[in-house]
């Protein structure tokens, strides 16, 4: 969506809102993608498989967001993609699945994109509002005529609300201080990797981080919005400053904050999506990637692997050694020395319980034989202290 530009190419900033409520109106009048199922899946799973969706079919909390922002053909608003990003229940690795995901868009975004269900709604809220004034008025004009009354039950609820709600500045706070005692990097702009945030944010008993009285939706959408930087890591105060804000300016929508209470689909009339008709319009993983049924199947394949990989080098093992003899005597003697001979409590009548006599000439006798069949002088036995003849004509 542009904005209209006058003749030089300069923008008229001074009607930005009416501009902007404009923009709004076109796109929520012309959501041809949004409103239609078929063109919706289509384009989220291409968005989706552009950011490296591998065989398990999921993706980090922090990376899906990326998804709905690059979805040029749905006209969503930054707080819409925020309210879809507190859906996303991640795992306790920050994992998210994302067919699980896309099912919730699938059921969300034509909720939202509807024309007709976006007028209803509206007149709704405004209908609710004026009888809430009307009742805030009505309870001034009561508490100017007469002296208020509780009782002690309503004392207690009103602790207990006043325990519950955090403001925001304390949320801020609490947050920062606790991300600042696990940073030991000392760096001059305050990052961390964003697994160690999540791991604070979502999976951590911190009693700063509990006391900030955040729910799953709200914790979900905060740690979707993680942005990374050159380093692959996030700075946490800006991140912190730039999102409490959000989600409690979400809080007090009336519009957008209703998707996230308990019992919403029922409230609202958000029909249940069909997972199998809607993996049958456009599956999530293409062709070619399979996913593995489940992963204690794949360790099972992973352990016979081993084995097999094993029974290889054991069978390289016997074959390297196997051609180690090299006549049929020399095979004997090493079968022999490999198995228990009789002395040592091996079996009578098995080869290694016959003594195989060494034949006859070895050591000096057999050199000296060599020598004098070719008329040569043997050499003499060291130690014996005789001169060779050599040396004894030469003196």
């Amino acid at each position: 969506q542009m904005l209209p530009e006058d003749e030089n190419g300069f923008l008229n900033f001074e009607d930005l809102v009416e501009k902007l409520e404009k923009l709004r109106e076109q796109a929520l009048l012309n959501a041809v993608v949004a409103c239609d199922l078929r063109a919706l899946r289509i384009h989220l799973v291409t968005r989706v498989r552009a950011l490296g969706l591998d065989w398990t079919g999921k993706l980090k909390v922090w990376t899906i967001k990326y998804a709905l922002l690059h979805a040029d053909q749905v006209c969503l608003s930054r707080l819409q993609i925020h309210t879809l990003l507190c859906l996303t229940n991640p795992d306790d690795n920050g994992d998210v699945e994302v067919s699980h995901f896309l099912l919730v868009c699938a059921a969300i975004i034509p909720h939202m994109s509807n024309a007709r269900i976006f007028v209803d709604t509206t007149e709704r809220l405004m209908l609710e509002h004026a009888e809430a004034a009307k009742e805030r008025a009505n309870a001034e004009l009561a508490a100017l005529g007469a002296a208020r009354v509780t009782t002690q039950d309503n004392g207690d609820e009103e602790q207990a609300k006043e325990k519950v709600e955090v403001d925001q500045e304390t949320v801020e706070r609490n947050l920062i201080q606790a991300l600042s005692l696990i940073d030991d990097t000392r760096k001059p702009t305050p990052a961390l990797p964003p697994e160690t945030i999540f791991n604070l944010i979502w999976n951590s008993s911190d009693q700063q981080v509990q006391s900030c009285c955040l729910d799953e939706y709200e914790l979900a959408g905060l740690v979707a919005e993680m942005t990374l930087d050159a380093n692959g890591e996030v700075p946490y105060h800006d991140f912190v400053k730039r999102w409490v804000p959000i989600m409690f300016e979400l809080r007090k929508n009336p519009l957008l904050g209703a998707y996230l209470k308990v019992g919403a689909a029922s409230t609202l009339g958000i029909p249940e999506p069909d997972a199998e008709a809607i993996e049958a319009i456009f599956p999530l993983l293409p062709e070619g990637m399979v996913r593995p049924p489940s992963v204690e199947e794949g360790e099972r394949k992973g352990s016979k692997t081993v084995q097999r990989s094993g029974s290889k080098m054991s069978g390289s093992r016997r074959t390297s050694l196997s051609k180690r003899p090299t006549t049929e005597d020399d095979s004997d003697v090493y079968r022999e020395t490999s198995k228990p001979s009789a002395a040592a409590g091996g079996r009578l009548g098995t080869p290694s319980a016959v003594a195989k006599e060494p034949p006859p000439g070895r050591g000096y006798q057999r050199r000296k034989m060599h020598f004098e069949k070719y008329g040569m002088s043997p050499p003499l036995p060291k130690g014996s202290g005789a001169t060779p003849p050599s040396i004894a004509q030469a003196q």
